[in-house]
């Protein structure tokens, strides 16, 4: 089983009605497990407090966290994904272990993370 990491949306959310119908539409038809995090000082919280409501509606495998403030601005809550893996490695880590292994991949290694993941989360 595949699973997502899924942060992006914050800064352009509120302005964006076609960014949330899309996203909301995507996670509802989520075939993969999904886990939504943020800082507390991201722009706007509710990209994974909606997508994460919508995928409990659907009775989907998620889970959400909201990270203490990262940094001082809304700017710096924004970086969190990319520049605070040191905070939420061990979450993203046992997520996907939990929710996303098959018997030839019991872990996943932050060296994984770091080369296949961590590129697709800059520029949301």
């Amino acid at each position: 089983m595949r699973g997502s990491i899924l942060r992006g949306g914050a800064q352009s959310w509120a302005q964006a009605p076609e960014l949330q119908s899309r996203m909301t539409r995507a996670v509802r038809n989520a075939k993969a497990p999904i886990f939504f995090f943020q800082a507390a000082n991201d722009f706007d919280l509710s990209p994974s407090k909606t997508l994460s409501a919508e995928m409990n509606e659907v009775s989907k495998t998620y889970k959400l966290k909201i990270y203490p403030p990262y940094g001082a601005s809304p700017r710096d809550g924004h970086s969190f994904g990319y520049f605070g893996s040191d905070v939420w490695a061990e979450d993203v880590f046992g997520f996907l272990n939990q929710h996303c292994t098959n018997s030839k991949a019991k872990n996943i290694s932050l060296s994984l993370i770091e080369r296949e993941l961590l590129p697709l989360s800059v520029g949301s």
